[in-house]
């Protein structure tokens, strides 16, 4: 569904500009006004949120968002790990967010590219 997370992306982009912090609601409204169907946005939303928290030009705190040009550096400590960390930190019974656990498993993903 990687076009979904192009509309979503798209959506902070115009939504605001760099550094304009936008919550989920004004994603999809922002979305929506470039005129595309509304359920296509929720449904994109939703399958792509936890992707757009973690990703490395979006900066997020509770349920805003923002886009930035330059890398967001959040999740650099997992992402400097080794595959085998990586899967080593996923294996242990420590109570990860979600978002740590995502980015984890690019982590390990990437190992096996």
């Amino acid at each position: 569904m990687a076009a979904s997370a192009d509309v979503v992306y798209d959506g902070l982009v115009v939504g605001g500009s760099s550094g304009t912090a936008l919550t989920g609601a004004k994603v999809q409204k922002a979305i929506c006004d470039l005129g595309i169907d509304p359920v296509i946005v929720k449904a994109a939303w939703e399958h792509e949120k936890l992707a757009i928290k973690v990703h490395r030009h979006v900066a997020s705190k509770a349920t805003a968002f923002a886009w930035s040009d330059e890398p967001v550096r959040t999740y650099d400590y997992l992402r400097k790990l080794s595959p085998e960390e990586a899967l080593q930190r996923l294996l242990k019974p420590t109570g990860l967010k979600p978002d740590e656990k995502y980015v984890i498993a690019e982590v390990i993903r990437a190992g096996f590219k």
